[in-house]
Formats: structure tokens, sequence, C-alpha cells
């Protein structure tokens, strides 16, 4: 297991740089905001009782895998 946040910040303690600003910088597109869901708003959509609500929860999901996966292969880490 890599913190892949510990090797883009130089494991620089408290150091946090958003996935988005990391991914763009790789020349990666960054991530997608569909449905106005952010990390901030995540647990609002999956604890909703709206079905549509849950899916893009799933969906912002999917893409933090895929992207953190993305700049780990730039990165060369994987």
């Amino acid at each position: 297991f890599v913190d892949l946040m510990k090797v883009y910040c130089f494991e620089q303690y408290g150091e946090k740089k958003m996935l988005d600003v990391v991914a763009k910088a790789f020349g990666l597109a960054g991530k997608e905001t569909e449905g106005g869901i952010s990390g901030k708003d995540f647990h609002k959509f999956w604890l909703s009782d709206d079905s549509a609500n849950r899916e893009l929860a799933v969906k912002y999901l999917k893409q933090d895998v895929t992207l953190v996966a993305e700049v780990a292969q730039r990165m060369g880490v994987v």
C-alpha cells in the first residue's frame, strides 16, 4: 500500500494537496463534479433516500479510485 498523498506532498507533515490539482498538474482531466457532488457533500448524497443521489455518490467514488490510479501511474509509483 502506498499513500499517494504522502508521495506527492514529499512527506511534508501536515501538507495536503487536492487530488484534482495534482491530477491536472500531471495532464489529467481532474475531477468532474457532475450533479454538484464534492468531497465535502459526499455524505449527503451517500445517505440520501434518493437513488439518483446514491448513484452520483458511487460514481464520485469510482472516479476517485480511477483518478488516484492514473496519478500513481504518471508518477511511476505503480
